[in-house]
């Protein structure tokens, strides 16, 4: 009988988790990796870049649902896009 991988994988778990880490300390570059304080300022300009095009395409499904197209929207879409809601509320948490 042959075990799935999926059944390999859960008996072996910690050795398949402890692989992947000594693959990624082997090719971790510290001396040029983002500070904390740099990476958390990019994925804050990322966000809002990102809700910014989610805004546009808001406006974009709007209009054409003014000329009688029939859009669904995407099921991850921001509900602060959609509802035009302040930026400074939280972003959802599905994210």
């Amino acid at each position: 009988m042959r075990t799935s991988s999926s059944v390999t994988a859960w008996l072996h778990k910690n050795q398949l988790i402890a692989a992947v880490l000594s693959e990624v300390e082997a090719i971790a570059d510290e001396e040029h990796a983002l500070s904390t304080e740099d990476r958390l300022n990019r994925e804050a300009e990322l966000s809002t870049k990102i809700l910014d095009a989610e805004r546009a395409e808001e406006a974009i499904i709007e209009t054409m649902e003014i000329h009688g197209a029939n859009i669904i929207r995407r099921a991850d879409a921001d509900p602060r896009a959609i509802l035009g809601l302040s930026s400074d509320l939280p972003a959802p948490q599905h994210r």
